[in-house]
């Protein structure tokens, strides 16, 4: 899954190239419908316009987008434990965080090559569940789970024989934060 703004999302579901003069045209549009929202039920990239009864109607089901603004603030300040509990959790955060593919999303993403060892330190951050476990277990761990990071390219350097691929990348403390703020 890919993180795409409310003003992205806006500009895909009018099929219009995605810049400051249409994301203010087209919000104004959508902001001037009364009772609708843009959102998206299954996948983030198939925007749809609902009626905002029918969105808080079914919360599990159907998401509205983060605006842009909301996902520039600094979420290092925020006070809040946020804590990875369980396998599914972390593979749902691993395959949003780390994409071994381009979505064309250069506001969200940025482009890195990572080791194992780089992705395990930012999942003992946020999670206890590799403690006690090597970058070798992490991913053997990764690959048993089929997380998508894994599909990426294999570069191989001198005396280093590690994963790493070009990942990109969107800001962890978001995801989780969105995480907590849809389901909890």
């Amino acid at each position: 899954m890919v993180v795409i703004t409310r003003e992205q999302a806006i500009c895909m579901f009018y099929c219009e190239e995605y810049n400051e003069t249409n994301v203010e045209n087209l919000t104004k549009e959508v902001d001037a419908i009364k009772n609708v929202d843009i959102c998206y039920s299954d996948d983030p990239s198939a925007p749809v316009l609902l009626c905002t009864r029918t969105i808080f109607q079914n919360p599990f089901k159907i998401h509205k987008y983060q605006k842009r603004d909301l996902l520039e603030v600094d979420v290092e300040n925020t006070n809040e434990a946020l804590k990875i509990h369980n396998a599914i959790e972390l593979v749902q955060f691993l395959n949003i965080v780390y994409i071994p593919f381009d979505p064309n999303n250069n506001e969200v993403y940025e482009n890195k090559c990572l080791t194992l060892n780089d992705i395990l330190a930012v999942v003992l951050k946020y999670s206890d569940l590799f403690e006690d476990k090597s970058a070798i277990g992490f991913g053997k761990w990764c690959s048993n789970k089929k997380v998508n990071f894994m599909k990426s390219a294999i570069k191989r350097r001198v005396r280093i024989l590690s994963k790493t691929g070009p990942f990109l990348i969107c800001s962890e403390r978001r995801i989780l934060q969105q995480y907590y703020q849809r389901h909890y």
